[in-house]
Order: C-alpha cells, then sequence, then structure tokens
C-alpha cells in the first residue's frame, strides 16, 4: 500500500484540497481543526500526514506537531509547503 502513496507523493498537493494553497480551503481546515483541539502550544499528532500540510497549518498555528505517514515518499511536508522541521517532527514507513 506505502507504494501507492509513494508514486502519488509528487503530485498529490496539485489537488485543491490537498495543498491548501486556496486562502479560503485553509482558513476553512484552520477553523475546524481550532474547533478540536486543545489551546496552542499542546503537542498534536497527524496520524496519516500525508505531504504534510496540515501538520504545517497546525505549526503555524503554535502547536509542536508530530506527524507521521507509513508511506516514506509522502511523509512530511515537501519544500513548496513551506514545512518548519524545527517545529514540527515527521516519521515516514
Amino acid at each position: 500500500m506505502s507504494e501507492l502513496w509513494d508514486a502519488e507523493a509528487v503530485h498529490f498537493d496539485d489537488e485543491p484540497d490537498h495543498g491548501l494553497r486556496d486562502s479560503a480551503t485553509r482558513e476553512a481546515w484552520r477553523l475546524l481543526l481550532r474547533d478540536h483541539l486543545p489551546v496552542p502550544p499542546a503537542r498534536v499528532a497527524d496520524l496519516g500526514c500525508g505531504t504534510g500540510t496540515l501538520s504545517v497549518l497546525l505549526a503555524d498555528e503554535g502547536y509542536a506537531v508530530d506527524g507521521v505517514d507509513f508511506a516514506p515518499e509522502i511523509g512530511g511536508p515537501r519544500p513548496r509547503q513551506g514545512g518548519r522541521p524545527q517545529c514540527t517532527r515527521f516519521r515516514g514507513g
């Protein structure tokens, strides 16, 4: 199964709701998650983090995020997402 997701990694964030490039979509996710999480700087886990878009969004909000994905190539932020490794830890595989 991880081979399927690894193959998707390069283009996964091209979908509007995956890469959160649209500001309205990004804000909708931010509001949805904020209502269900403890107050930052809580440590949260993003299980099945994929390319890390939600992990980076949460890190930007001040959370300490552990992003985990079983597909090594897809786990973690792509450079174009502006991932901040000092705020967010990713584990793949």
